[in-house]
């Protein structure tokens, strides 16, 4: 067990310094929680057991609580840490029933006005893939919308009761891909709305067509009273698997882990997995789901499909993707792996040119959103201050 606790750790680049090291007593007994081979907890104080679980990420509290309170006494937590995580499971319950509500006003909308959306990770998974939703924690709702009808959408949520304070990306379709709508009632506890015309800014997914085949290949989900689509499994998978190595390689979430061992356990072995091996190479995906499957295979005890279950045997990722995996890790913090990040193999030289004059120039509207100041005349101080930020990326 502790090898391959070590192994996960040695992954550099996906969080797992948040994660004490492989001799603390408490993350074996998670592991055997999740793989469902539990061991005796150890003996630690309150404040101990909390502090390791929110290094798990505290949306993964609602899961890890339901895994333990069916195990046999000897196994569980102690009483107080188990209330305290029944506490935030319940939380959980509230706000699964808020999604509930919003997705059954929001879906009919949507279809009523002849606009493709697709529902996507948390809220579409609660309902997929988690036998509760409320084990699906989330903090918004993110919904796909077809580039073509994505202002319509905007517009829709806003004369349902929606507003949105950060419009930024008019003229930065590339580099912006989501917008953020709050609920103007805030007695009914409404998340907000994540509506993204695109999954990935920086891979092939940004082109109509490419969207269309993810509409093509979208399911249907049945809610109570009513309907949405969401992305196909291996789609799901896919997307997830560069959510978490391409957009966040730095923050640890166990509960994105555990999504992951769910949809690979809902592939289908005489259809799904060699769809999978397809779709993720071609989507420029394929080292960010091989890495996602050996993390989930770690702490879930996932077990991979006879035939597909050694992954060095999968088609090998193209130039573009290991390109783009040199600079994941610092794409945030340098500026050669920023321009890098956005700059694929594939771009042209118009696209490269574009994405710097967008760099280095974006929209007054997103500098007022994203850098403030603290007078509107004084807005070239921003683009002065975001330039020189740039400059010590570059020197560092």
């Amino acid at each position: 067990m502790s090898n391959k606790i070590t192994n996960v750790q040695g992954i550099s680049g996906y969080g797992f310094d948040n994660v004490e090291s492989d001799s603390d007593p408490l993350l074996p007994y998670f592991i055997g929680v999740l793989t469902n081979n539990p061991v005796q907890p150890p003996l630690c104080s309150f404040d101990q057991w909390l502090s390791f679980l929110f290094s798990l990420g505290e949306y993964s509290v609602p899961l890890l609580y339901w895994k333990i309170k069916s195990l046999p006494s000897g196994f569980r937590l102690p009483g107080q840490v188990v209330d305290w995580m029944r506490i935030q499971f319940l939380r959980s319950k509230v706000r699964s029933l808020c999604v509930h509500r919003q997705l059954s006003e929001m879906a009919p909308l949507f279809h009523l006005k002849g606009i493709k959306a697709l529902v996507l990770k948390g809220a579409a998974f609660g309902r997929t893939i988690y036998p509760d939703p409320a084990l699906r924690c989330s903090n918004d709702i993110d919904i796909l919308v077809h580039p073509k009808n994505f202002f319509r959408a905007c517009n829709l949520l806003e004369k349902s009761g929606y507003y949105s304070s950060d419009k930024i990306f008019d003229p930065v379709k590339k580099t912006h891909i989501e917008q953020s709508f709050s609920y103007s009632d805030r007695n009914k506890k409404y998340l907000p709305v994540d509506l993204h015309r695109d999954l990935h800014s920086c891979l092939r997914f940004n082109s109509e067509a490419e969207i269309d085949t993810l509409f093509d290949r979208a399911v249907i989900v049945e809610g109570s009273g009513f309907s949405f689509n969401a992305l196909h499994p291996v789609d799901s998978l896919i997307y997830t698997s560069l959510h978490l190595t391409l957009h966040h390689p730095h923050m640890f979430r166990l509960i994105w882990i555990y999504d992951i061992a769910l949809l690979a356990r809902a592939l289908e072995p005489s259809r799904h997995w060699s769809l999978l091996q397809e779709r993720s190479a071609d989507m420029h995906a394929r080292m960010a789901v091989e890495r996602c499957l050996e993390l989930a295979r770690v702490w879930t005890g996932l077990q991979l499909p006879s035939g597909y279950d050694n992954l060095s045997t999968w088609p090998k990722a193209d130039v573009l993707e290991q390109n783009m995996a040199d600079h994941t890790p610092g794409w945030r913090k340098s500026t050669v792996s920023t321009f890098k990040f956005y700059w694929p193999a594939h771009s042209s030289l118009s696209e490269k040119v574009w994405h710097l004059i967008q760099i280095l120039f974006p929209s007054p509207r997103y500098m007022r959103a994203t850098h403030p100041p603290p007078r509107d005349w004084l807005l070239p101080v921003s683009y002065v201050k975001r330039w020189l930020k740039w400059i010590r990326r570059l020197k560092s």
